[in-house]
């Protein structure tokens, strides 16, 4: 048994007083009336007689009823329970591991208050070690074993992730949910700060007979400064042109910053930036020199108390220019509609005369069983296919093998394409079905039902600069979509125009890591008077545009899965101190980073970098207070958890006053033996009080009995 308030014990002391004033005081003299003493001779005579209690059951009643209101003013209560004193509380350490957390003392201050929640944890109760970020860890399970949870807590390091509190709750509540019964309290110990990610989820709160008690450890000012984000922005051709770098300043001064660019360790510019306060600034650098092939691209900015946002990392690519291979189905030179398309895309500058290749049907046909089609189609950056009439099966599996590895290709249909041959060779692949060609329409056709929120008609959302009801078409391909065959699910395709009459005009759709443009039309002036407006080349250029080979991203955050090309043992990934990393057990061909650098991928052909930084949204670390603390809190689990920051700090200083641990006070609180002790004190009196009236002889008021007379005593 423990007791809140020990200190009222000293109240014990008090049986003592009724006591010592019994063996004190004299008896009472009762006066007699009698004659003049004048003539009578004094005989002193000592009295002996020996000082004793009288009325012991009184005096045991009286005295027994004061300890219990002792007791009941120490609250007492039980740390343990059971034939073994074993306690029935489960109480697990919920503590913040997110990157906000290297800032300052703030990590090192938690696993302080995660030991000290340990060490007065009730005795015999469960406890278990939660380390929690974007993902939730449990480092020690529910149990009894008090070393291995104190070990659980010296072995958390602070991440490079943002944070999750309701990834983090659950993984607790799981924890406890099976717990016996008794207490069930969560130590949420966190920094707070303001920047965090709130909920993963929502519709979920905590049960009513969990307990989760937060733990504010972030006592610096938090004020930082950071590079939040950089954009790269590409030219056609897919070489970087411009980089732009958003800064933060999250503090409450003005703050001047320095940013300095590095190209493969190398210096090549500085910018000097002046922000407000809570302010984010774009820093923009142009003409960035490049070497051919990965470059890896370092932005510094002036270090703080957290460096590791201070860096941003990136690897920007370099290559040289892939050519365009148009493959034209006309035989003759004055029939090849490619024609249109050539000249749409050398109207610009990133295509010159050595980037755009053009070969024919025939020509394909005839140098298929030398390998020439197939290696063009590997080379090429997107292949466009215009008015095929029949094709090759070598070469249709060499187009089918380019788009499902990445590649993209422009499908447009003309006069001269057979039914049977499209069908057999991309029908059942592109889960689209040609219909044979009706001739010419007897009212030309028009376009409608345009997705304008797609990359390729976005620039002609707006009908007064592009204006698509211009075009007439005398005559189209009838398409009838088939996602029941060998291609992949209906999902895959998307309509992106039709025709007046609700036929599918054009079509995308993902095949394997590439993608198709099914035109239901050509691209020349056959079918269609697009070839003739303003509207062609842009629109031919937003198709390359969207079916293009992406490039890999310049940078990947900590906690996002890369897909690596190849298989583990063809494949080494190495971490950025030179750690050599597996690959995830559930993805197979991909991995996850957990620290910020440079990391490495080695193939036969070569090495490549991957750039990796901070998980986004850890930069503000200034912490919540108050009222902005006591809202989030209360948006984490509602009123009936139980989160309140402000009785937090009520409730620690009970807790130390009294030298006791918070689940200590929790137990007291809930104990209702200071109850029982009064209603026994009560019963104790009234008995007394009868008893008292009794060996009296008259009836007294109960309050009476309390007065200490002689005769009690």
């Amino acid at each position: 048994m423990s007791f809140l308030s020990p200190w009222f014990l000293l109240g014990a002391l008090a049986l003592l007083v009724p006591v010592l004033i019994h063996l004190r005081r004299r008896e009472p003299q009762h006066r007699v009336l009698f004659a003049s003493v004048l003539f009578l001779r004094g005989l002193p005579e000592p009295i002996h007689r020996r000082r004793r209690l009288r009325y012991w059951l009184l005096f045991l009643l009286r005295s027994g009823a004061l300890l219990l209101l002792v007791l009941a003013f120490a609250r007492p209560y039980w740390r343990g329970h059971g034939a073994e004193g074993v306690s029935g509380t489960a109480l697990v350490v919920l503590l913040d591991c997110s990157f906000s957390m290297r800032y300052g003392a703030r990590f090192a201050r938690a696993q302080e208050k995660a030991e000290e929640i340990l060490a007065r944890a009730p005795d015999g109760a469960r406890v278990g070690v939660i380390g929690f970020s974007t993902t939730a860890e449990v480092r020690a399970p529910l149990g009894r074993d008090r070393e291995a949870a104190r070990a659980a807590v010296r072995g958390l390091r602070p991440t490079f992730r943002a944070t999750d509190y309701a990834r983090g709750l659950q993984a607790a509540l799981a924890l406890v949910e099976n717990a016996e019964e008794g207490e069930k309290i969560i130590y949420l110990i966190s920094d707070f700060h303001r920047s965090e990610r709130q909920v993963s989820g929502s519709g979920w709160r905590l049960p009513g007979d969990v307990r989760v008690v937060p733990i504010p450890v972030a006592s610096e000012g938090g004020e930082n400064r950071a590079i939040v984000d950089a954009r790269v922005l590409s030219g056609v051709d897919g070489t970087p042109r411009r980089l732009l770098v958003r800064m933060g300043n999250f503090q409450s001064a003005r703050a001047r910053m320095r940013i300095r660019l590095s190209v493969n360790d190398r210096l090549v510019q500085e910018r000097v930036i002046e922000l407000d306060p809570d302010a984010v600034a774009t820093v923009e650098f142009t003409d960035v020199p490049l070497d051919p092939g990965n470059n890896r691209v370092r932005l510094e900015a002036d270090s703080d108390r957290l460096p590791e946002d201070d860096r941003f990392l990136l690897v920007l690519r370099r290559e040289l220019p892939k050519p365009v291979l148009i493959l034209e189905g006309s035989r003759a030179p004055s029939e090849r509609a490619s024609f249109y398309v050539q000249q749409a895309l050398l109207a610009d500058d990133a295509f010159g005369p050595e980037r755009v290749v053009v070969r024919t049907v025939a020509e394909a046909r005839g140098a298929s069983h030398r390998g020439v089609p197939v290696v063009e189609v590997a080379d090429a950056e997107a292949v466009v296919v215009v008015d095929p009439i029949a094709l090759d099966a070598r070469w249709a599996t060499a187009l089918r093998r380019f788009v499902t590895e990445g590649g993209g290709m422009i499908l447009a249909l003309g006069p001269q394409t057979e039914a049977r041959a499209f069908n057999a060779a991309f029908g059942s692949w592109l889960g689209v079905r040609m219909e044979e060609p009706g001739g010419s329409l007897r009212e030309p056709a028009l376009l409608a039902e345009i997705a304008t929120e797609h990359p390729i008609f976005r620039p002609f959302a707006d009908p007064r600069r592009a204006n698509f009801s211009r075009v007439r078409f005398s005559g189209y391909a009838g398409l009838v979509l088939d996602a029941t065959g060998g291609g992949a699910p209906s999902s895959a395709i998307l309509v992106l125009a039709r025709f007046s009459d609700g036929r599918p005009a054009i079509v995308e759709i993902t095949r394997g890591r590439g993608k198709v443009i099914l035109l239901a039309f050509g691209l020349d002036a056959r079918w269609s008077t697009l070839p003739l407006t303003p509207l062609y080349a842009p629109l031919l250029h937003q198709m390359l545009m969207a079916v293009r080979r992406p490039s890999p991203p310049p940078f990947f955050r900590v906690g996002e899965s890369i897909a690596v090309e190849g298989s583990e043992a063809s494949v080494i990934v190495r971490a950025p101190d030179g750690e050599r990393l597996r690959f995830d057990e559930e993805r197979a061909g991909r991995f996850t980073p957990e620290h910020v650098g440079f990391y490495h991928l080695r193939r036969l052909r070569g090495e490549e970098p991957i750039a990796v930084n901070v998980e986004a949204g850890e930069s503000d670390v200034r912490p919540m207070v108050g009222a902005e603390l006591d809202q989030f809190l209360a948006s984490l689990g509602g009123r009936e958890s139980g989160l309140r920051g402000s009785a937090l700090n009520a409730g620690d200083e009970r807790a130390a006053d009294a030298g006791v641990s918070q689940g200590d006070l929790v137990a007291a609180e809930r104990s209702r033996a200071w109850r029982a002790l009064l209603l026994a004190t009560i019963l104790l009196l009234l008995s007394e009080a009868i008893l008292a009236e009794r060996a009296s002889g008259r009836r007294r008021p109960v309050g009476a009995s309390l007065r200490g007379e002689g005769r009690g005593w």
